[in-house]
């Protein structure tokens, strides 16, 4: 298991800044070659979370480009959080999965996590309270 340092930035409007908190990044190993990203995400809002659009961008220090990027801001990945989040609840979620190559220096990665909108069960976006 290694820990990423999870950066959470809003490229959306300001009003989503503080409804959701990304913390406690760690990737696991999925088999073949693929790993899974599992992040703490906390419902910092006054509704439930159903559904996150984030990207993710996995980087080492020193090189431009990232290692692997997971949705971006015009087509975000988007995940449905099975019994969603309460306000005030913080729960672990699989945010995305990335392939791993040979020369990847996984004890040198971090990742950083921008959060474009928390959905609540009708579809609409979630604001800060």
């Amino acid at each position: 298991m290694i820990r990423l340092a999870a950066l959470m930035s809003l490229i959306a409007a300001p009003a989503f800044a503080d409804a959701a908190a990304v913390t406690n990044c760690t990737v696991l190993e999925g088999g073949f070659s693929t790993h899974r990203i599992d992040c703490d995400v906390k419902n910092t809002s006054s509704t439930a979370i159903a559904r996150l659009n984030h990207s993710i961008e996995i980087f080492e220090n020193g090189r431009t480009v990232p290692w692997a990027t997971i949705g971006n801001d015009r087509r975000p990945e988007t995940i449905s959080v099975a019994g969603g989040i309460e306000p005030g609840e913080t729960l672990n979620v699989t945010l995305g999965y990335f392939d791993i190559y040979d020369d990847m220096p996984m004890d040198q990665l971090y990742g950083e996590v921008t959060v474009y909108a928390p959905w609540d069960v009708n579809g609409d976006p979630i604001t800060a309270d």
